[in-house]
């Protein structure tokens, strides 16, 4: 007969073991993460089956739907981990690269701080902002107006951040709404088409939002900042 003691004994696992568990289920999530996100590049929403992603990630496909359920939550979680940069990580307002271009005295430099940020986001989101769009499934659909929702309201706290430093020529909403536009992972996109290099792009954006977000003084102080 089976006692209370056995019970909680079940539970009763060492930690190491635990550690280890989880160890692995986040190495196993992440690599079906890497697998997704190549194949939906690669081959569309329709293209990339489960089945594929399965194969390409070195598991059984019940794993990956046991994981992730269905393939809308698969690109769903494909996408937030190439945001993120890993699925563990914390969302882009919390890195740490966000709160220095949100604590530097300089806005020039603030910004240049945060298109850098950016820069490495577009660089391994570019390639599923497509696939997100031309889905034509309307739980993707929703899924990309929710990121860039997410998107517009993180350049937002950092436009308010340059107007509490009366840096910005223009109001908070007017400069997120620039930063939205120019700074957006689509136009990174349109640049690379052209064979613009990252370096070259990351220059451009940086000249050009300071010109349009900053204040002539502050401008004109960047200006003098970067001949020296």
């Amino acid at each position: 007969m089976t006692t209370s003691e056995d019970i909680a004994s079940l539970h009763d696992v060492p930690a190491e073991v635990k550690t280890g568990r989880s160890g692995k289920a986040a190495a196993t999530r992440r690599r079906i993460c890497a697998s997704a996100q190549r194949l939906f590049a690669e081959a569309g929403y329709a293209g990339a089956t489960m089945e594929a992603v399965a194969v390409d990630a070195g598991v059984a496909v019940q794993t990956v739907y046991f994981v992730f359920h269905t393939k809308a939550e698969l690109l769903r979680a494909a996408f937030d981990s190439a945001v993120l940069g890993d699925l563990d990580a914390p969302p882009p307002p919390e890195q740490e690269w966000f709160r220095r271009a949100l604590n530097d005295p300089d806005p020039g430099r603030a910004i240049d701080l945060f298109v850098a940020g950016n820069a490495k986001i577009h660089a391994r989101v570019g390639p599923l902002v497509g696939v997100l769009q031309a889905s034509g499934v309307a739980e993707v659909r929703d899924l990309f107006r929710d990121r860039e929702r997410l998107r517009w309201e993180g350049y937002n706290l950092f436009a308010r951040s340059l107007q509490r430093r009366r840096a910005l020529s223009m109001s908070s909403k007017d400069a997120t709404d620039v930063l939205f536009a120019l700074l957006s992972p689509h136009i990174h996109a349109v640049f690379n088409t052209c064979g613009w290099t990252e370096r070259k792009w990351e220059r451009w954006t940086r000249e050009a939002l300071r010109r349009q977000l900053l204040s002539s003084e502050q401008t004109s102080h960047g200006t003098r900042a970067n001949s020296r």
